[in-house]
């Protein structure tokens, strides 16, 4: 009965020393293993900007007669191309009374000019050898016609220039000040709009980030992706508040699109997004590998706001650790 109830405490006890055994090697272990908090890199952020398509220039062109004006040409749809200079409107005016008054003081003063010329080439000194002769000559007075001659151009030319004007004043024409599309809006007004051009929006904070010749990626509503470059940036707010400034940047696209198509601008990425308390002395993080052993890994950043940007060095799914 005893040695039973020995074989029973020795079983006991070695239950006892198994149970220590593993309870101390668990503990041993955990006292090895550091316990990070970490940050997980997310995939790149990309820049997203609104936009809209508009002319990269607009000139406004007036339909419309004036005072005592009839328009003689059909008005051209709206949509059609246009060049510049190319005739969009003309309007007839009668102007005949007055083109003839000055018409009729034109020929009057050409006709006295021509009889000014005949009168003094008529009245030419005759030379003579004979002295009786030679004094008769110098007796007849010679007529100088030329003053009333220069006179009378000067309104012939002065009256060239009224009926030119006139004749303007009776068939007007409007041409197109640019090359472009003929619009009509809404109100019944005409605009010359020049090529089609994406304005897009960005603040005061994002303004560093748009380059001139910069290439960026244009999304249609449905999705449908082109391609475009930065070829002109505003220096001047078109909008300010207290907290924040708004420009305007222009982008070509490689494709026509429609005027007033609202559009997503694509630009470069940001790059891994990463917590300014996972970065020290503003230029390493520390990568947690899969040891559990930290790795002190150099990084090119810029910082934005509260967190600091990188494109290469680390990639998304890896675990930063942090202070």
């Amino acid at each position: 009965m005893s040695k039973k109830i020995d074989y029973a405490i020795w079983a006991i006890c070695g239950l006892f020393l198994i149970l220590a055994i593993v309870v101390v090697a668990t503990f041993n272990g955990k006292l090895g293993q550091n316990e990070y908090k970490t940050y997980t890199v997310q995939p790149k952020e990309e820049r997203y900007y609104s936009g809209m398509v508009a002319p990269d220039e607009k000139e406004a062109v007036s339909p419309k007669a004036l005072e005592k004006e009839t328009m003689t040409s059909q008005p051209m749809k709206s949509g059609q191309k246009v060049t510049k200079g190319q005739t969009l409107f003309t309007f007839s005016k009668d102007m005949s009374s007055q083109i003839s008054a000055v018409n009729a003081d034109i020929q009057q003063l050409t006709a006295s000019n021509a009889s000014l010329q005949s009168q003094q080439s008529s009245l030419s000194t005759t030379t003579s050898t004979d002295d009786t002769d030679a004094a008769l000559a110098s007796a007849t007075p010679t007529v100088d016609n030329s003053a009333q001659i220069a006179q009378n151009n000067a309104q012939i030319a002065s009256d060239q220039s009224k009926l030119a004007e006139l004749n303007e004043e009776a068939n007007r024409t409007v041409v197109s000040p640019i090359s472009g599309t003929l619009i009509k809006d809404s109100e019944g007004n005409y605009f010359v709009y020049g090529k089609p051009v994406v304005q897009g929006n960005v603040n005061e904070f994002e303004l560093p980030n748009i380059k001139n010749n910069a290439d960026m990626q244009i999304y249609k509503n449905n999705g449908k992706k082109m391609y475009g470059t930065v070829t002109q940036i505003d220096k001047a707010p078109y909008n300010s508040s207290s907290s924040v400034s708004y420009y305007h940047f222009q982008v070509t696209a490689d494709q026509n699109l429609t005027f007033g198509m609202h559009v997503q601008i694509k630009g470069n990425s940001k790059g891994f997004k990463i917590p300014k308390n996972a970065v020290t002395d503003d230029d390493y993080v520390y990568v947690l590998k899969s040891d559990n052993t930290k790795k002190k890994v150099y990084l090119t950043l810029d910082k934005s706001g509260d967190f600091y940007y990188t494109h290469s060095g680390i990639k998304a799914g890896q675990k930063l650790v942090l202070k």
